[in-house]
């Protein structure tokens, strides 16, 4: 996209418009879209924690959110934890099962969503 997010696009009206317009099934490839903003962000740096680091600080500020735990300093900290909660793998003999809400209540608890979910 030359401009905007990928977010701002409005697929299910396009998707609509093609099946009114004799479409039997609209079936679109998301995987190369990209907006222009995303798309200038160069990649380097000396460890992979310190590329990470810096691509929060880069993007934090273009994700419109009202929750002020999202932005700024105390976002880049949480997306820091999300991502090492998202990264820790099954323990040994654990089935997906126990492995994936254990990994689901450990975002919870990280994102203090406990008491908002019940």
């Amino acid at each position: 996209m030359s401009s905007g997010k990928t977010s701002d696009a409005d697929f299910q009206h396009l998707k609509t418009i093609l099946r009114e317009n004799g479409a039997l099934e609209v079936l679109p490839n998301y995987q190369k879209l990209t907006s222009k903003e995303y798309s200038q962000i160069q990649v380097s740096g000396q460890d992979i924690s310190g590329i990470e680091e810096r691509l929060f600080r880069e993007n934090i500020g273009t994700v419109k959110v009202s929750n002020m735990k999202l932005k700024g300093e105390s976002g880049i900290k949480l997306s820091r934890e999300l991502l090492s909660v998202l990264r820790e793998g099954r323990n040994e003999n654990e089935s997906k099962n126990v492995y994936e809400p254990r990994i689901v209540q450990r975002a919870i608890d990280v994102l203090d969503l406990r008491e908002a979910l019940g």
